[in-house]
């Protein structure tokens, strides 16, 4: 199998695959992706592999006339296949054009990023029931012995550099991680004033 790296768009690839069917026919397809929506399993939570530098499938020549596309085992450690979407671009003629990739790779880029979306939703949504939980327990009266800073202890669950419910000065807020961040990078706030 042989691959070349194509021109594509931020967060895609494309490669070439070839091989050899058993009539010593020269197999070539060419192969977009795209990287994951997400950085963690969504089965155990542990770190996976958002960015996925090598082709997802391969060309397997003896397979038949014609050879097979086979995916590589995605697996993570747990069990969970940690899905890759791709596609093989159908040229219109004898070699797909830079203009018949971007065009896949557009495609595949629009369901990230709506997937990405959705995603970030449902995170917001999660952030808001945390927020408002952690601000129903501090409205309610303190128990015998409790203190005012007790209490915030218990309703904390994150800080200024971990994820969940803290306090910035007076303001009380929840935040995360973007579902595709970097770790560092992009996050989802929600303050006591939005809730």
């Amino acid at each position: 199998m042989t691959t070349t790296v194509l021109p594509t768009r931020p967060h895609s690839h494309a490669t070439t695959l070839t091989a050899t069917d058993p009539y010593q026919t020269e197999l070539r397809e060419t192969v977009v992706w795209v990287d994951r929506a997400y950085n963690d399993c969504p089965r155990c939570h542990q770190p996976g592999q958002r960015v996925v530098d090598q082709c997802p499938v391969q060309i397997n020549g003896g397979a038949c006339v014609g050879g097979e596309i086979e995916e590589w085992d995605q697996r993570h450690g747990c069990g969970e296949w940690l899905s890759v979407d791709w596609e093989v671009v159908e040229p219109a003629g004898d070699e797909p054009t830079d203009e018949e990739i971007r065009v896949v790779a557009t495609r595949l880029l629009i369901a990230r990023d709506q997937e990405l979306a959705k995603t970030n939703a449902e995170i917001k949504t999660r952030l808001v029931t945390e927020l408002r939980e952690a601000l129903g327990r501090l409205a309610e009266p303190l128990e015998a012995d409790e203190t005012d800073e007790d209490r915030c202890e218990e309703v904390r669950t994150g800080s200024d550099t971990e994820p969940g419910v803290c306090r910035d000065g007076h303001l009380w807020l929840a935040w995360d991680y973007t579902s595709a961040a970097e770790v560092g990078d992009d996050t989802i706030t929600v303050t006591e004033r939005e809730v």
